[in-house]
């Protein structure tokens, strides 16, 4: 609540507490042996790139939610959904995917960095499969639902690489004592994402 009463002062508080929580995480590595600090350095780059994916996912809320209020023929089934409800298919997409590769797929952790390098093309994918979309708009510059349907799956599908991935390598990578820090900062980190973007396209 309070967060909504006075989102600057929450927005400041929520810098100072990831400023602090970068500057801890430096001093880990710093203060770790050698086969620690290259395992914090291995997390800080996957950090990374899960940052930046998680700054263009989280534009669903935002950017790709008005190019499909306007630009995407929303007309489905004769019925026309709001531009606010494009967002489920995100949530649809992990469920039923996740869903299906629990049951199909024997997920092995010899080829997790395949997984991981798959989810981060799904993001260039997602955006080709828009501007394909685009190319094939119709005369009132409207886009295809089902472009934008494949784009957005697409999205949802490089998070169920990514996320379990990291998460996973935290379980194996962090030093046991500080295991659940390393969590939480992986967490954050995905906030960081979504703030730089915020940032940027200001």
């Amino acid at each position: 609540m309070y967060g909504l009463k006075s989102p600057d002062e929450f927005i400041l508080a929520f810098k100072l507490v990831g400023f602090g929580a970068v500057l801890y995480y430096f001093y880990l590595v710093v203060r770790s042996d050698l086969s620690s600090m290259r395992n914090l350095i291995v997390l800080s780059v996957l950090m990374i790139f899960q940052m930046l994916f998680f700054a263009l996912e989280l534009q669903v809320a935002g950017l790709i939610t008005m190019f499909a209020k306007r630009n995407v023929d929303l007309n489905i089934l004769g019925y026309d959904v709001p531009a606010a409800s494009v967002g489920m298919i995100n949530p649809f997409t992990i469920v039923v995917a996740g869903t299906l590769m629990t049951f199909l797929l024997k997920m092995k952790d010899d080829n997790g960095r395949l997984r991981f390098g798959f989810g981060l093309s799904c993001i260039p994918l997602c955006f080709i499969a828009f501007y394909i979309g685009i190319l094939n708009a119709d005369d009132g510059g409207m886009v295809g639902f089902i472009y934008f349907f494949i784009g957005m799956a697409a999205m949802a599908f490089g998070e169920l690489f990514i996320n379990p991935y990291i998460q996973s390598q935290c379980s194996v990578l962090a030093p046991v004592e500080k295991r659940g820090f390393i969590f939480g900062f992986t967490m954050l980190s995905i906030s960081f994402g979504g703030n730089v973007w915020f940032k940027i396209s200001r």
